[in-house]
C-alpha cells in the first residue's frame, strides 16, 4: 500500500515537472519576429513574403532538382504567373549546357504534383542559368508545353527543342 502512494506521488511530481519544462523549451529561431519595420522575418532568405516558394501551387519547389551533375538549382520563386528558377553551372558553352538539360521535361513534370492547379496558376517558367553570378542563358518555358508533355501530346525531344528555341 505504501509503495503505491510513493509511485503515485513520484508520477505526479514527474508529470508536473515535465509539463513545466515543455512550455519553456520553445525556440525563438523557429518563430517569426518583428524587425521593427512592421513586417515579420523568419530567417529564410530575406524575402518580404511576395515570392514565397511555399505557395507555388501544384509545384514542389523544395524538392525540385535538375538531373545533371553540372547544373544545380539555387532558387525557385514566383511572381504573378511566372515561376522563376535560378540555377548555377560550371558550363558556359551553350550547346554543352543545353545537352545537360536533356531531362528537363521529366524534371519539371516530376516536380508538378497537381498539373491542373499549376497550369491554372502559372503561364511561364523562366529558367536562368548563371556561372559565377554571370548570366549564361535564360529559357522561357510555356507551362502549356509541360501540360502537352504530360498528356503525351509532345515527346521529351519536342519539349527539349521548344526550350532550346526559347533561349535568350
Amino acid at each position: 500500500m505504501e509503495r503505491r502512494k510513493v509511485l503515485l506521488g513520484s508520477g505526479a511530481a514527474l508529470m508536473t515537472a515535465l509539463a513545466g519544462c515543455s512550455s519553456d523549451e520553445t525556440s525563438d529561431d523557429d518563430e517569426p519576429s518583428d524587425d521593427g519595420s512592421g513586417s515579420s522575418t523568419d530567417g529564410d532568405n530575406g524575402d518580404n513574403g511576395d515570392d514565397d516558394t511555399d505557395d507555388i501551387s501544384g509545384f514542389d519547389s523544395d524538392g525540385f532538382e535538375i538531373s545533371s551533375d553540372e547544373v544545380s538549382v539555387t532558387q525557385v520563386e514566383h511572381e504573378d504567373d511566372v515561376v522563376t528558377i535560378i540555377a548555377e553551372s560550371e558550363i558556359t558553352d551553350y550547346e554543352k549546357l543545353h545537352a545537360e538539360l536533356e531531362m528537363l521535361a521529366d524534371d519539371l513534370d516530376g516536380a508538378v504534383d497537381d498539373m491542373e492547379t499549376f497550369a491554372d496558376s502559372f503561364e511561364t517558367i523562366e529558367l536562368t542559368v548563371d556561372h559565377d553570378e554571370k548570366h549564361v542563358v535564360t529559357y522561357t518555358i510555356d507551362v502549356q508545353w509541360l501540360v502537352e508533355y504530360r498528356e503525351d501530346e509532345i515527346s521529351a525531344e519536342q519539349f527539349h527543342g521548344k526550350v532550346e528555341r526559347s533561349a535568350t
